[in-house]
């Protein structure tokens, strides 16, 4: 992967890190973020494997930004195009989709007053904040990107510079637990399977970063790293093989695969592939 730069800027409010890869500017998520964050969150291809459904308003987005910042076992970071990138950012020629990551044909945005959340046209250049990744429970990392955006390799790019911040934040100690619920594929799936928790990523658009609630993001004012494991973990769905795509390149590996075990709320009962990543030095690099 191409080596990042890491620095600390001092805001009014606190030291945030800055992340710059080749293309990309990660730095940690804030309350201001929620119209951008909006954006991502009101689109049906966006959440479509998501436990949440798309979001109607922004004064939802504002709320789940809010909890995000109040939780302590989260460490989230929004990501921005470079200068020199959206400088030279060219339109999207075809649409990629989240499920099966092949391009198909796009067609031209058609204005409306009143956009709903799974007929939102993607424009024809990015929002200022084009993704949002991080730890949403420790260990389970995950992203949402912009639609706008797929199909580029920023997903790569952005997870690759994210997984150092990761391990420098969580602690080593705890080994990961064996698999314990992977079913063969024959065997009858749970008779009310729950929500999953932590769902897919996929490969520009959802992600592990988005719970029912997401309700694992970032808590700005936590000091103290997260504690005790010497792995990472991403779920997702096994239609999402662009997701899986973007978990491979950067080191991580299929665990298990639970059958029947997520109720999505558009697609109905899912099985989820859980991918890891050992920390370096220990296994798997990314």
């Amino acid at each position: 992967m191409s080596p990042t730069t890491t620095t600390t800027t001092t805001t009014p409010e606190e030291d945030r890190e800055v992340i710059a890869t080749p293309r990309l500017l990660l730095r940690r998520l804030k309350q201001s973020d929620a119209a951008d964050i909006f954006l991502m969150r009101s689109n049906a291809e966006v959440m479509k494997y998501t436990p949440s459904l798309p979001e109607t308003s922004l004064s939802q987005s504002e709320a789940w930004v809010s909890s995000c910042l109040t939780r302590s076992n989260c460490y989230n970071f929004v990501v921005s195009l470079l200068p020199s990138e959206r400088a030279t950012y060219l339109p999207p020629i075809t649409s990629i989709s989240s499920s099966s990551g092949h391009p198909s044909p796009s067609t031209p945005p058609t204005p409306t007053p009143t956009p709903t959340p799974s007929s939102t046209p993607a424009p024809t250049h990015p929002p200022n904040v084009i993704a949002i990744i991080g730890i949403i429970r420790t260990p389970n990392v995950g992203y949402l990107f912009h639609p706008s955006t797929w199909g580029r390799g920023y997903a790569t790019e952005a997870l690759a510079a994210f997984m150092p911040l990761f391990w420098g934040w969580v602690t080593p100690s705890l080994p990961p637990p064996a698999p314990s619920n992977s079913l063969p594929t024959n065997a009858a799936a749970p008779t009310n399977p729950p929500a999953r928790t932590n769902p897919a990523m996929s490969d520009e658009s959802t992600t592990t970063a988005d719970g029912a609630t997401h309700d694992e993001a970032i808590n700005d004012e936590a000091t103290n790293p997260a504690e005790g494991y010497d792995y990472a973990l991403a779920e997702i769905d096994p239609s999402n093989t662009a997701s899986q795509r973007v978990l491979q390149k950067c080191g991580f590996e299929v665990w298990q695969v639970r059958k029947g075990d997520f109720q999505s709320p558009t697609l109905g009962v899912r099985d989820t592939v859980e991918m890891r990543i050992m920390r370096p030095g220990t296994g798997t690099n990314c």
